[in-house]
């Protein structure tokens, strides 16, 4: 499952975000009813399918070694803020308010597709921390992270 792109919207005055279309097109209606919300990196929120979810715990999170503390550690602080949430039936999500105070999210959200999850930033913030990168900067940035990828 693959989602992309970036897009703006608001949460409504229960802390709710509409899922749109353009992102439920990439789920198994059947399925993906449950979805999980996680801390991030950079103060944005991650949200998951539940199946992608499983999927990072299965290949990542597993191998955490729970002998070894620094391990143990973070996988403490994952869990602390994770949090399972099911759609209902207009396709809205309640965000969990801890992430939404953490992620300085009030009202207005950008959602960006980011392949097997989506962040949800304060747009705000989002803009702040790459402003930096402008078009060229992108070029270079992204010939170095690639090359770096393929050694």
């Amino acid at each position: 499952m693959e989602f992309t792109s970036g897009h703006y919207f608001s949460l409504d005055a229960k802390g709710r975000l509409s899922l749109p279309a353009r992102l439920r097109k990439s789920m198994d209606e059947a399925e993906e009813q449950w979805f999980v919300f996680a801390r991030g990196y950079d103060h944005a929120i991650d949200l998951y399918t539940y199946n992608e979810w499983k999927k990072y715990v299965d290949t990542e999170v597993s191998k955490l070694d729970r002998h070894n503390r620094e391990h143990r550690d973070i996988l403490r602080k994952i869990m602390e803020h994770t949090y399972e949430e099911k759609m209902d039936k207009q396709y809205r999500l309640l965000v969990p308010k801890p992430l939404l105070e953490f992620a300085g999210i009030v009202k207005d959200v950008f959602v960006l597709g980011q392949l097997g999850r989506i962040e949800l930033w304060n747009p705000e913030r989002y803009r702040n921390q790459y402003a930096w990168m402008d078009d060229e900067m992108v070029d270079r940035q992204g010939e170095k992270v690639f090359k770096d990828i393929k050694k």
